[in-house]
């Protein structure tokens, strides 16, 4: 549809204003009164299309408008309805792995926006649908939820304690995942040195023996390139994890530092 109303979009029904919405290739100004428009449809009506239009938009990004992808945050957020809280959170794991995976295609403002107003959602009737959706975050999403440099407000959610609980092996990955990632960040040392001690009480020897594998592959690659935040933040962690005894030849080859 690539032709806008030219009257008033107030009498256009809950369909179109979708449609409008969720095609890309329309002006933001239509874009914009669309989602006017779409604040005055009854929530109920509402709220399930806005699902479909943040997915698009999500999946759409750099093909939209900031402000107009806050508004719609907008209309979700102010929604006290708990099924709000729900819709958001269903968002929730298109929106972090876009941000890891093409962390230029969604505007840090625009996340870190989403990631706030979903915060504010704890009202008592917020609690239930809470308690129910967070078990359910896959391991991806809670890793994409420390990794994200503006996902600051997702720690009230407390991602490295639902990694804790996950089931192995997916609990050892998922941990080895966030330290490699966070690794890479100056601020990233807190919750490294937390991941590392979660690490530490692995059941899955087999599995942690892999990760420390592959942490100090990394480490020796950081070295090499010169990336020493990196280094440094990879070399707190494998002092935590790696337990296995250094060796004279390891010692006079400076090889696994972190072991004394």
């Amino acid at each position: 549809m690539n032709d806008a109303p030219a009257g008033s979009f107030s009498t256009l029904d809950a369909q179109t204003l979708t449609n409008l919405l969720t095609d890309p290739r329309q002006h933001p100004e239509i874009h914009k009164r669309a989602c006017n428009a779409l604040a005055d449809i009854k929530p109920d009506e509402r709220r399930s299309r806005l699902i479909n239009v943040m997915q698009t938009m999500v999946g759409e990004a750099g093909k939209y408008d900031t402000d107009v992808m806050m508004s719609v945050v907008d209309l979700l957020g102010t929604d006290p309805h708990p099924d709000a809280t729900v819709a958001m959170v269903q968002v929730l794991p298109d929106v972090l792995s876009t941000a890891v995976e093409h962390p230029d295609a969604l505007p840090a403002p625009f996340r870190q926006y989403f990631y706030s107003a979903l915060m504010t959602r704890f009202r008592e009737d917020d609690l239930a649908a809470w308690a129910r959706l967070l078990p359910q975050l896959k391991a991806k999403t809670l890793v994409a939820a420390l990794l994200d440099p503006v996902g600051a407000p997702l720690a009230a959610i407390e991602p490295l304690t639902l990694i804790s609980r996950l089931d192995e092996p997916e609990r050892t990955r998922a941990l080895i995942s966030a330290i490699a990632g966070l690794a890479r960040h100056e601020t990233g040392r807190p919750v490294i040195d937390e991941a590392g001690m979660l690490l530490s009480e692995s059941s899955d020897k087999r599995q942690l023996e892999h990760g420390v594998g592959l942490l100090e592959e990394r480490w020796r690659g950081a070295k090499r390139a010169g990336r020493e935040v990196e280094a440094a933040n990879l070399e707190a962690a494998l002092a935590i994890i790696d337990t296995r005894p250094r060796s004279a030849s390891e010692r006079l080859m400076g090889r696994r530092p972190w072991v004394s």
